[in-house]
């Protein structure tokens, strides 16, 4: 077996106290917390292509205060409190706060209100009803519906954009590094930790590792053990050629699980929908929207907005993984002590991956005081 045998940031023959597989936005958020946390610990970054690239590229990267159940909402405050500090140090400049208008179901409304983490929706005004009718003027909402405004807590920004600033920041610190294009195939325990064997045959070696693949932690190593319990979903979103004001707000429609969210830099506006898709292969090249998908998509769009219908200029498809109660997964592998899997996102990876590094690193602290 091959080493490395050169140095990169300070990190020697692969010789790390923690190694982090996955560079989306929740394997840097887990490197950038473990730096943060453990001054002077050597922590290693890798990713089979690209920092950001993957899922997190894809993600329309909007966070809502919601969650579906309080152990849901629980992460959400957790993950809206670290985002929240590190804009407060100057560290997310790709984040930018948005109105929320929701439209729910008369119906739906006790539910809708149970969700929220803190920085609870109210009925809107007059003036929010005028400022949604500029922004979408032939949007419809039918007589047994009730428009809410929420503002605190509503935020959007770029998953891929926050992934590479973290990993930034970790190259820029001593003993630190994110080695992108580096594909670890398995992780098998060694003595004083774990070694990681890459498809080139070299192996790295560290104390501990989190794997955090994204929709991969289901198909198989470097994952294994409780990652098998994922299913895989296609996730896919409609690009429309409607240009938004860069105050826009994002309208959600919370009863279709659907919302439309304004893109000043890219120039459109996307609408994201439900895809009832399943058991999908990631990354593959053949993970596209199928007519059937965007037919279905389109009757949603065309009963709120026939003008939003007509435009569609594109579209992006991606994948996740899902638990069954929907619940992000962070649990050590039995099989492999000192590794820990985070993942399970069910497409909420960007709102809550500051919450699943906690958990991360919080599991293999608890490992290394037991």
């Amino acid at each position: 077996m091959l080493a490395w045998t050169h140095v990169v940031a300070g990190v020697r023959d692969g010789g790390v106290d923690l190694a982090v597989v996955g560079a989306g936005i929740v394997g840097a958020t887990v490197a950038a917390e473990a730096s943060r946390r453990r001054p002077g610990a050597r922590v290693l970054l890798l990713d089979r292509s690209l920092v950001g690239s993957g899922a997190t590229r894809h993600s329309a990267a909007l966070s809502t205060p919601t969650g579906a159940t309080p152990s849901h909402r629980r992460l959400v405050q957790r993950a809206g409190r670290w985002y929240a500090d590190l804009a407060r140090a100057g560290g997310a400049p790709w984040r930018r706060p948005l109105v929320a208008y929701w439209i729910v179901r008369e119906a739906s409304v006790p539910a809708f209100l149970e969700e929220f983490a803190g920085h609870p929706a109210a009925p809107a005004g007059t003036a929010d009803l005028e400022r949604l009718r500029a922004a979408h003027p032939d949007l419809a909402v039918d007589l047994d519906e009730v428009v809410f405004r929420s503002g605190a807590g509503v935020w959007a920004g770029s998953a891929e954009a926050a992934a590479r600033t973290l990993a930034a920041g970790l190259n820029e610190t001593a003993g630190c590094a994110c080695w992108e294009g580096v594909e670890v195939l398995d992780i098998r325990p060694v003595t004083g930790g774990c070694a990681l064997r890459t498809r080139t045959g070299h192996e790295v070696r560290a104390r501990q590792v989190v794997v955090a693949t994204g929709p991969w932690l289901a198909a198989g190593p470097p994952a294994a053990g409780p990652g098998r319990t994922l299913r895989v979903k296609k996730v896919a979103a409609l690009h429309l050629a409607r240009r938004p004001e860069p105050d826009d707000p994002v309208v959600l429609f919370w009863d279709e699980d659907a919302f439309l969210l304004p893109l000043p830099a890219s120039g459109c506006t996307l609408f994201s929908f439900y895809c009832d898709t399943w058991d999908v292969r990631p990354g593959s090249d053949a993970l596209a929207i199928e007519r059937r998908e965007l037919d279905a998509a389109l009757a949603v769009l065309a009963r709120r907005s026939a003008r939003l219908a007509a435009s569609p200029a594109g579209a992006r498809v991606f994948c996740d993984g899902y638990t069954p109660g929907r619940l992000p997964m962070v649990a050590e592998d039995p099989a492999r002590p000192g590794v820990v899997l985070a993942g399970g996102c069910s497409g909420s990876g960007f709102r809550l991956a500051p919450a699943l590094a906690e958990l991360a690193l919080d599991c293999l602290d608890l490992r290394a005081r037991g």
